[in-house]
Order: structure tokens, then C-alpha cells, then sequence
């Protein structure tokens, strides 16, 4: 896996073709899941689909599939929004790491702005106060963070660092115990 992050981290959009899986006759990504949700007498299936599909040019084995598992998380809105004045809600979705077609690793990611701004899913990091557990930061790590990025400028202008900076969000080699 650590080859995979290697290439991921190390490239940059212009080395993906990205694929865009919405909108009219976008055409469909073929990256489904399928899911059984039942209620008290009766069953439905749900179908959800990744939008977008990025392929590495290098070497087509390796692709990146993003935007299944959306999930508008209301009365879930963590704090780190309020460094976003315009945005009302946090938006959660998966990206999938693909070798060969088949997934080998999955990530969680925030949009905020409606999609138009993708971070990496932080990490909340707690310390104890006069007995009282605080949050003390949100961590993410370098590697998660140049995933976020590269698949924040495939598809948006906005600056990605400033707007991880804004989130005050602590960039580390690997997420550390709560304190």
C-alpha cells in the first residue's frame, strides 16, 4: 500500500484524467453499491454511485473514485465550520483507492461549501481539564492531506491550504493518542 500512497502523494492533477460520473450525460461511473434498508413490515434497496473517477496516466491500474456515501450530517456540524462564515453545512463522503479494479483502500473526506471546498476527514483530539475532557485540536495526516488536496483541485479553484488553514486543523506524520 505504501507504493500506492507514494504515487498518490507525489503526483499532481495533471497527471490524472479525471472523469466526471454526473450531470447531464455525464454517464455512469460503474463504481455502485447497492444497500438493503428496512423498515418495520417492508425492505427497499437504495442505490448510491461515485461521481467522479480519476485514472492515473502512468499507469491505469491505479484509480480513485469519489462521491458515494454523500451524507448531509444535520445536527452533526462540528465547530471547525464556524472559520467558514458562509457555509451552513458539512457534507461526508468516501473516496475509494482502486488497483486493477479492485478497492484497496477508502478514505473519508468533508465538503464544505456545498462540494466546492474538499478537506481531509480530521481526526478530534481530546485532553483532559479539572477532570473534564475538552477538545484540545483536529489532526490530519500529511498523507490524508495530499490526498484531500489532490482531489480538491481536480475539480475546484479555491485555495485548498488556506482553506486548511482556516479549519485550524494540525497536520502530523500520524494521529497521536488523546492527551
Amino acid at each position: 500500500m505504501s507504493e500506492i500512497h507514494q504515487i498518490i502523494e507525489e503526483s499532481s492533477n495533471e497527471d490524472w484524467n479525471h472523469i466526471s460520473c454526473w450531470g447531464a450525460d455525464a454517464g455512469p461511473s460503474f463504481r455502485d453499491a447497492w444497500d438493503k434498508s428496512t423498515r418495520s413490515d417492508s425492505w427497499e434497496l437504495h442505490h448510491d454511485s461515485h461521481s467522479h473517477v480519476l485514472v492515473y496516466e502512468e499507469d491505469v491500474q491505479l484509480s480513485i473514485s469519489w462521491g458515494a456515501g454523500r451524507d448531509r450530517m444535520t445536527g452533526r456540524t462540528p465547530d471547525y465550520i464556524e472559520a467558514f462564515p458562509l457555509v451552513d453545512s458539512v457534507d461526508y463522503f468516501w473516496a475509494d483507492v482502486f488497483w486493477n479494479g479492485s478497492l484497496v483502500d477508502r478514505h473519508g473526506l468533508v465538503a464544505l461549501d456545498q462540494g466546492r471546498i474538499y478537506l481531509p476527514l480530521p481526526t478530534p483530539i481530546y485532553k483532559q481539564v479539572d477532570g473534564e475532557t475538552e477538545l484540545a485540536r483536529y489532526e490530519v495526516t500529511r498523507w490524508h492531506t495530499a490526498f484531500a488536496r489532490l482531489l480538491h483541485y481536480v475539480e475546484h479553484q479555491e485555495n485548498f491550504d488556506n482553506a486548511l488553514q482556516r479549519a485550524k486543523f494540525h497536520v502530523v506524520d500520524h494521529i497521536s493518542d488523546d492527551e
